[in-house]
């Protein structure tokens, strides 16, 4: 199997905005394209992206004199949705006490319990459910497990799912020389993914395409050999592209259609041409039209935020945006109140009959009623206008809005380090996190359930292509899926107290309810479990040595020791 293609994408904002709206044209996509899928999954993604970059409260109205000045209906612009997405984020991948190469989920990898009630599993049980998890993990690892981790998981909040998908590099791939085992994990934006599912099973994909547009330019330098070749049946190839604008002409229609038994690559609607050449081999074309799939699956995953009787998990957004625009509009009012309280009209009488807004000594400006009485000369004064009274129902709404908004979107005051200033334990400000601790377990079971899928599309890809990958063997059986277990190793929701933490491992290992590696590997100081606990025994035999010696460390060592004695040389 040959495929590793991938152009050098530009920025996110350059290829989604505008995506060559929601039809595409027919010729840039092959025969068979779900049109009307596509259509209406990119309204929807457009709205999402709206709300989350705030665009959606960019909206202007005319004011002023006949309307000619526009100014923001909403001048505040709160936007919580891309703050909430952040946050449900961080506390659905966990706290990490310290900072590794890893991704944040890790996998573990456990054997089969076995049907016949044994305790003990085989060692070579355990020896593959090792060599599984390491080799799941040093893909998650060398793919920037931990940045796309993060960047789906916020993804998925506004857009109510995220996709990921697994690539195999062949040999002929620029990036297989960095890497001990040729597979990766990379995410694709849902708005470029469209999905056909098996109606029994959600997580089953019979087929799947992922469709965006590149910049032409960009497309001739990535592909010269597919233009050079295609020169006849495209009149702009090889021509210069004007790329300070942004015609139709400008821009190219990537798009992969994956089957379970077949794959193609097309750029507007005609299959992608590539040259391969090795030193001492003939070149060899490969068109990328109808090719073989040699895995029996295809290598995307759908994680959905929430599920519940869709494909398609649910956006925060829907839950959120209606709450958001009151929100908005009532502290505008607020402040519009301040401002008339502030800044309250005045009014004069009895000081010109001529100038209808005259200025004070103070400089502010006052509006002139004129004479009260045109037959007698009264008293000039000036008089404010009375500003509008809020009650305190009304001064405290939208406080009560923002208390709603929080509740609907399982967040609390103490997510954003926020509380009274009483003293609470642990516990206590655990408790309190319920709402969004309890949201995210419903987010970790559908990430758990797509983490083990991409790790079983790994280990199955290993299997197949065993004879390609490096030199070394992974002992890897057809039959693994009956071998192992997988699991996602998640890090704590919230941050634990690391003195409780240390003070259960003392406990537990003077109680002989935990072994010291396991103990070691709890607490995360070392990433060499196995070298740290070498050197707590030499130290706990050194200890020992001093005890027989009759010495306590640190207070009253021996002062003679026969070997060896330094000296500072001046004796001699």
């Amino acid at each position: 199997m040959v495929f590793d293609p991938v152009p050098n994408l530009t920025a996110l904002s350059y290829r989604r905005a505008p995506l060559v709206s929601s039809t595409l044209d027919p010729k840039t996509v092959p025969s068979g394209f779900p049109m009307a899928i596509w259509s209406n999954q990119w309204a929807r993604y457009r709205r999402y992206w709206d709300w989350f970059t705030g665009d959606v409260l960019d909206e202007m109205v005319p004011s002023g004199v006949n309307g000619k000045k526009s100014i923001h209906k909403y001048p505040l612009r709160i936007n919580p949705i891309f703050n909430f997405a952040w946050k449900h984020a961080a506390i659905l991948l966990g706290e990490e006490v310290t900072d590794t190469p890893y991704a944040f989920a890790k996998m573990n990898c456990t054997p089969k319990t076995p049907l016949d009630d044994k305790d003990a599993f085989e060692e070579s049980d355990k020896k593959l459910a090792r060599v599984c998890r390491n080799v799941v993990n040093e893909v998650w690892a060398h793919s920037h497990g931990r940045s796309i981790q993060m960047e789906n998981a916020v993804l998925q909040q506004f857009l109510g799912g995220c996709v990921f998908q697994v690539k195999y590099h062949g040999p002929r791939s620029k990036k297989r020389k960095q890497l001990r085992i040729p597979v990766s994990v990379k995410n694709v934006l849902p708005d470029f993914f469209v999905p056909i599912w098996n109606g029994e099973d959600f997580w089953d994909l019979t087929e799947a395409y992922v469709v965006y547009r590149i910049p032409r330019h960009v497309a001739l330098t990535e592909y010269p050999y597919h233009y050079k070749v295609s020169v006849n049946d495209d009149p702009l190839a090889g021509q210069g592209i004007n790329t300070n604008t942004t015609s139709a002409s400008d821009w190219v229609v990537y798009c992969e259609h994956w089957q379970r038994d077949e794959y193609s690559i097309y750029l507007d609607g005609r299959p992608l041409k590539e040259v391969y050449s090795e030193p001492g081999f003939k070149p060899v074309e490969v068109v990328y039209d109808h090719l073989n799939n040699p895995f029996g699956f295809v290598p995307f995953v759908y994680i959905p935020h929430i599920r519940s009787g869709d494909f398609h998990g649910f956006s925060m957004v829907d839950d959120l945006a209606g709450q958001i625009i009151e929100l908005n509009a009532r502290m505008t009012d607020v402040g519009d109140n301040m401002r008339d309280t502030v800044k309250r009209r005045r009014y004069a009488t009895d000081l010109s009959r001529n100038s209808k807004q005259i200025q004070l000594d103070d400089g502010t400006w006052a509006t002139d009623l004129g004479p009260t009485n045109i037959t007698t000369k009264a008293t000039p004064r000036v008089s404010t206008e009375d500003p509008a009274v809020m009650s305190d129902a009304l001064a405290n709404y939208p406080q009560m809005l923002w208390d709603q908004l929080l509740r609907d979107g399982n967040l609390s005051n103490i997510s954003f380090g926020e509380d009274d200033v009483s003293q609470r334990s642990a516990i206590a400000l655990a408790m309190r996190m319920f709402p969004t601790t309890a949201h995210s377990r419903a987010e970790r079971t559908f990430w758990t359930e797509g983490l083990i899928l991409i790790a079983h599309m790994i280990l199955r890809i290993c299997v197949i292509k065993k004879d390609e990958i490096g030199d070394f063997k992974l002992d890897i059986p057809e039959d693994f899926e009956r071998l192992i277990l997988l699991a996602v190793d998640w890090l704590p929701q919230i941050p634990r107290d690391r003195e409780q933490q240390v003070n259960e491992m003392i406990l537990r290992k003077a109680q002989g309810l935990v072994s010291l590696e396991t103990a070691l590997k709890t607490l995360g100081d070392s990433d060499y479990i196995s070298e740290e606990v070498e050197r707590i025994r030499r130290d706990l035999m050194f200890q020992a040595q001093l005890s027989s010696m009759g010495a306590t460390p640190g207070k009253n060592a021996p002062s003679k020791i026969t070997s060896p004695e330094a000296t500072d040389g001046m004796d001699d």
